[in-house]
């Protein structure tokens, strides 16, 4: 989510499409903020997709800042193992 500003929409559910294919349990990402330290503008629309795809996910703050706002991190599970 750090290129939000230049990777778009379409390209971030791609990838999380991808890694849904190739992931056997759970995909973590980090951070989910952008260059300028704020939440990536597309994370609720995304957290949306995932569910529709059958997954489920959340946010889980970490104990350390990677920078600026940046102590969160989004774990996607599989639902049905």
């Amino acid at each position: 989510m750090t290129y939000g500003d230049r990777l778009d929409y379409e390209f971030h559910e791609g990838t999380l499409l991808e890694l849904m294919r190739v992931t056997r349990e759970e995909i973590r990402i980090f951070p989910l903020v952008d260059l300028s330290c704020k939440r990536y503008e597309h994370l609720d629309r995304l957290l949306d997709f995932i569910v529709s795809q059958g997954w489920s996910a959340e946010e889980i703050k970490v104990p350390y800042e990677f920078q600026k706002g940046a102590n969160q991190m989004l774990r996607v599970q599989r639902v049905n193992l």
